[in-house]
This record gives C-alpha cells, structure tokens and sequence, in this order.
C-alpha cells in the first residue's frame, strides 16, 4: 500500500520491480527451462503491481475507499454449495466433507468478527467419529444455521477495517461472579460517545435517582442470578451440578459487554474487560471449545453479539 501522487505511485513501483531485479538475476541463455522470470509477466497482465483502490489479496477483496474486506463471488458460492449440501435433517457425514467443511469455515473465519464463537459444536462432533463418518447433533444443525446466516450478512454488509484490527481501547473496565451474581464497571475514554440511557444514581444519602446522561462516566452495573442457576452450580455441597464457575464467569464477561453496548456507542471501537478468572480469559480469547456445554452456547452468544455490535474485544 502506499499514498501520493501519480507520479510518485510509479516511482514506488519502479523501486521495487527494480529491487526485485537487484536480488533475484533476470533469465540467462543457460538457465533451465524450468526457470521463470522472478516477475511473472502472466501476473502482470492479470493487473499485479496496478495501483487501485480495490484489489483481491490473498483470497479476499480489499477496499480502501469504503475500508472494508469481503469475500469474493467465487468463494462466497463455493461456500454456500457447502453449507446447503448439508441439509438439517441429515444424521451423518463423511470425514473427508467435513474436514473440508471446517476448513472452508476456518479460513472464512479469520476476516468475520463473530464468527470464531460459533466452532464448538461443529469442533465437538469429530469426538463422535469412531469410524468416518460423523454423527451430526442438533448442536451441529444450529451452528451451520449460524453460519448461513452470517453468509447472507457478509454478501449484504462487507466487514469494516476497525471491526479486525486492534485500536486504543475506548473502553477499559472490569468484570467479576459468583454464586449470587455478576458486576463490573467500564471506565471510558473521553472521545467515546455515550447513549442516552437511564442510570440509576447512588447518592450519598443512600437514595437512588435516575438521570439520562449526556457525558461520559464511569459506569457500574450488577445483576443477581436466577435461582434455578444457583441451585445448578457445582459447590462442596452440590457435587452433581451442572454449571462451574469459570461459567459464570463467562456468563459476566457477556453482560459486561452488554452494557457497554447499551451504554456507550461501541460501532468499530475496541474495548478491554479484565478478569481475574484464567478460564474464562482463554475461552474469551480463543472464541469457541470441543464441549457441548454452557461454556459453548455463551461463546455463541458472545460471537453473535459481537458480530451484531460490530465492536472489537
């Protein structure tokens, strides 16, 4: 990439086609036939080292007019032949298609904010492959229906820049449960743009009083569990629960994103959470598991929330 005029877009070319020369010799009458020009003339004429404000790279489409990245027609009906050969009534697939399937998922992943959240079933069904051929859960189904979906969005909304590369934070906070509930608190910077919602003010006298901010502040928010939660946790006196947790700890780090969503204007702004469980930390961090269990259907939700919000974690 570069910038300037005209004049000196060619002089940048100029530069490194003449220090590709400057490295790599050019053609002798005794090399072997095998060996080509280190500039491919066949590439140049298909319009390699042609400045332009749209340019296919690596597989995908670059705009710098619009900062955004899609992914071309050619893979984006390659990918949807994958998904709709798998109808959501089938039992079974073979290895060798769902080898394929991921991998295509896989590589879309890398430039869709979002959609690293929704692996962890399609992850977990290779455990169900004694032979090969996998046996396909409802879990599995729902994923794929996931992806379908996040295929018709990225044909009809290209991903921005902001929503894959890191920035300042706009927001930094922290976030923390336990058996009762979840709470954080988001401090913000002074460019963030806050929404108009209602806060509850604690004053000194011990009153509430709500306020429909205009600047922004720090922000503090908490919420208890439903009983039926707390009664599934795992505990010394609760061995056969079915929630630990790092879970509700997952379950916060989603509700302090929530917040700052409802809060502040998050559109292509990175934002920080810290938390002080590591399980928690790694799952936010790698996006999806190879377990079917709570810890998978947050990350979902986390992914799809991301995605929706269009911030950046």
């Amino acid at each position: 990439a570069a910038q300037g005029s005209p004049t000196q877009l060619n002089t940048v070319r100029r530069t490194l086609l003449h220090s590709i020369d400057t490295v790599f010799r050019p053609l002798t009458a005794t090399d072997p036939t095998q060996r080509t020009e280190p500039i491919s003339v066949k590439k140049l004429l298909q319009g390699d080292a042609c400045w332009a404000t749209c340019k296919k790279i690596l597989g995908w489409i670059f705009d710098s007019v619009s900062m955004t990245i899609t992914l071309p027609p050619r893979r984006l009906a390659r990918l949807e032949t994958l998904l709709t050969s798998i109808s959501p009534t089938r039992k079974r697939l073979a290895l060798p298609t769902y080898y394929q399937l991921l991998g295509e998922l896989r590589s879309m992943a890398l430039a869709l904010p979002g959609a690293r959240g929704l692996f962890s079933h399609l992850q977990a069904a290779l455990k169900s492959s004694a032979q090969r051929r996998l046996r396909l859960s409802p879990g599995f189904h729902r994923a794929l229906q996931d992806f379908r979906w996040l295929h018709q969005e990225v044909a009809a909304r290209p991903t921005r820049f902001q929503e894959l590369v890191p920035t300042t934070p706009s927001l930094t906070g922290t976030h923390d449960a336990a058996a009762t509930g979840a709470g954080g608190v988001w401090f913000s910077h002074p460019t963030t743009t806050p929404r108009r919602a209602r806060f509850h003010i604690l004053e000194r006298d011990g009153k509430f009083h709500r306020i429909a901010p205009s600047t922004s502040g720090p922000v503090v928010w908490r919420m208890p569990f439903p009983p039926v939660v707390q009664r599934r946790l795992v505990s010394a006196t609760n061995t056969t629960g079915t929630i630990n947790n790092s879970q509700l700890e997952l379950a916060g780090a989603v509700l302090q994103d929530e917040v700052a969503c409802h809060c502040f204007d998050v559109r292509e702004r990175t934002i920080r959470s810290a938390t002080d469980n590591l399980n928690t930390l790694f799952w936010h961090r790698r996006g999806s598991v190879t377990t079917t269990s709570p810890t998978a259907t947050l990350l979902r939700a986390h992914a799809l929330h991301q995605r929706f919000h269009r911030y950046l974690p």
